[in-house]
């Protein structure tokens, strides 16, 4: 290392991400030498993946002068003050696990980075009752930021704003794009009403037009109503994304609640590519019953740029609006429903005579669909991803058509009735899949595993959903290591059976030069009932280094416990029941994400994945 030209050492470590650079930096004193020498020259800030302490910060970030992209999981920088942080070349700022009594945290943004373009702020917690006044003048502040164009203040709960700051929200003349985490619907029209009774509100209410240059809008509320999708519809004539969600706590009155002609306004937004309209069921099993296939139909003769569309908890609309979206939009690429009890095979009915250009389907909790529809979804050939949870009626005839497409990486057979017959047909097939769900498939045993793992899928599988499957023994988990796949995720909570022999083959498992567990990034053994404590001990170094969530059952996890783990592996999180992915209402909460089970930069570099 020594001998090598500073030139050379320095165009290595210019290709590396933030994380691959402290791992280099701390490997070898002259790494850390040419590490120290490109930092302050770095355009792009990136420690999402592994939280940071201020004092470390400061010493990365005082010397830069060209930064322009700053991301931070902000999960132990509470109390401090970030603006010693911020730069003024700074166009792009996207904070995660961020306080939500933050002080003055985005007055201190906008004073300081006035060439930004992008300001993301992802809201950790949110106290009932505290107060939220802080937020009003700081957004107000926003407005020292003239090419703002995206502002997204997300979080469950969090971003409850009263009127006055849609009013400074809608002053941003550059915004393109506004998500905003949840706001109760009688505050949200009030970004597009123009009736404004407030006083204070007057001097500005002539400006609030600036908004109809919006192009996204995303927006969790607590109802959809007509009156909220007319006045988007009214003032927003460049829209381009449009994605709203509802909580309803209880069931919404007619005149509190989208309805047919709600769908129909839609059919204004003429340049829609992407759609999005799901109400959640956390809160209330609510449905959109007012909402027929009339809408739809509507709407599909308008909206012909549609590229792609979600829709969730539409209880009344059946084949006919199905069969007319997928039949009306030539370049719609993902087609997304959720609890959608009425839609049967008839909707995919053809497809094999049809072009399409679908890459991702969801078809959630629709229990009308069977084996015929997997079969003819199988003539999309450019499919990635398909997400067939809660479908009870898709068994082992559908796999065999799975099989054969090339290019899917994401399957999702949650509580479906595939068996141990089906899975060997899916692993002596063709698809190259990433992440494979198969979470409470009731008729899955050690032999399906094995039989999965012993064909051509075992070198591409990375993410591997078994919980909830009682039948699964540690054998299986001995298949799934001697098989030699790259495992990055694992998880089978509820396997009763599951036990420490489990664990000791993960912890010394071996891929491609990881040893001791290396490739597992999360790893999910809540309520594995055959765990012991003496378990504990392989969780310790050197055991697992890249694991950055772990799940295991309270009658293991003890406080000492918690604390030696994360003395081990600071970045680690130790979880109970929060690492469930399946969320009650049927909706897919967790989402393959290339982004959070990738290597990093120097592991893929080292390993001669990247052409470089």
């Amino acid at each position: 290392m020594e001998d090598l030209p500073d030139a050379l050492v320095q165009n290595i470590l210019s290709r590396l991400d933030v994380p691959s650079l402290c791992a280099a930096a701390s490997s070898c004193r002259r790494l850390h030498e040419c590490t120290s020498q490109l930092i302050p020259h770095l355009k792009k800030f990136d420690l999402r993946e592994f939280p940071p302490s201020f004092d470390d910060l400061k010493g990365f970030l005082q010397h830069t002068s060209k930064l322009q992209s700053l991301k931070l999981d902000c999960l132990y920088l509470d109390g401090q003050d970030l603006s010693l942080l911020l730069k003024p070349s700074l166009e792009e700022i996207h904070f995660q696990n961020v306080d939500a009594g933050f002080p003055r945290l985005i007055s201190d943004i906008a004073h300081c980075c006035p060439r930004l373009r992008f300001l993301q702020i992802d809201l950790r917690s949110w106290v009932v009752g505290s107060t939220n006044s802080f937020w009003t003048p700081d957004l107000e502040t926003l407005t020292d930021c003239p090419t703002l164009e995206s502002l997204c203040l997300t979080g469950g709960l969090v971003c409850v704003l009263d009127p006055y700051a849609f009013s400074a929200i809608a002053r941003l003349s550059k915004l393109r794009t506004l998500s905003l985490g949840y706001v109760p619907e009688r505050y949200a029209k009030e970004l597009f009403s123009f009736s404004v009774e407030h006083s204070q509100w007057k001097k500005t209410h002539s400006k609030l037009f600036q908004l109809q240059n919006l192009q996204s809008l995303s927006l969790l509320l607590d109802r959809i109503t007509d009156t909220f999708i007319l006045l988007v519809c009214e003032n927003l004539p460049c829209l381009v994304e449009l994605e709203l969600e509802d909580e309803p706590g209880e069931e919404p009155l007619i005149a509190f609640d989208l309805t047919t002609t709600g769908v129909q306004h839609l059919g204004a937004c003429t340049n829609l590519r992407r759609l999005m309209l799901t109400r959640s069921q956390v809160s209330y099993p609510a449905t959109f019953k007012r909402v027929e296939d009339l809408g739809f139909l509507f709407l599909a003769e308008k909206c012909s740029k549609l590229e792609s569309i979600k829709l969730a908890g539409f209880s009344r609309i059946s084949d006919a609006s199905c069969r007319e979206i997928l039949h009306s939009f030539p370049n719609l690429h993902t087609f997304e429903l959720l609890r959608s009890p009425r839609v049967t095979d008839l909707t995919f009915r053809d497809f094999s005579v049809i072009s399409t250009k679908l890459m991702s389907v969801a078809l959630v909790s629709c229990n009308l669909i069977s084996n015929s529809s997997v079969k003819q979804l199988s003539y999309c050939r450019d499919l990635k991803s398909l997400n067939l949870k809660g479908c009870k009626s898709i068994g082992d005839g559908g796999l065999g058509a799975i099989a054969t497409l090339e290019k899917l990486e994401t399957l999702n057979l949650t509580g479906t009735d595939v068996s141990d017959m089906g899975l060997s047909t899916l692993g002596r097939g063709r698809t190259p899949l990433v992440f494979l769900s198969l979470y409470g498939c009731q008729r899955i045993s050690d032999d399906g595993v094995a039989c999965l793992v012993e064909g051509s899928i075992s070198q591409t599988l990375q993410d591997l959903d078994l919980s909830n499957i009682p039948s699964l023994t540690d054998r299986a988990v001995l298949k799934l290591v001697h098989s030699g796949m790259k495992i990055v995720e694992l998880r089978m909570r509820n396997c009763c059976n599951i036990g420490d022999t489990s664990l000791i083959a993960l912890a010394s498992m071996t891929c491609r030069g990881c040893g001791f567990g290396g490739s597992l990034r999360s790893l999910d053994l809540f309520n594995c009932k055959a765990l012991t404590s003496l378990s504990i001990r392989w969780l310790r170094k050197p055991y697992f280094p890249r694991l950055r969530c772990l799940g295991l059952s309270w009658n293991i996890l003890s406080q000492s416990v918690v604390d030696l783990l994360h003395q081990e592996h600071p970045h680690l999180r130790v979880l109970g029941y929060d690492l469930d992915f399946n969320g009650p209402d049927g909706e897919e909460i967790y989402q393959y994400s290339t982004d959070y089970g990738r290597e990093d930069e120097l592991e893929r570099w080292m390993e001669g994945e990247d052409d470089y």
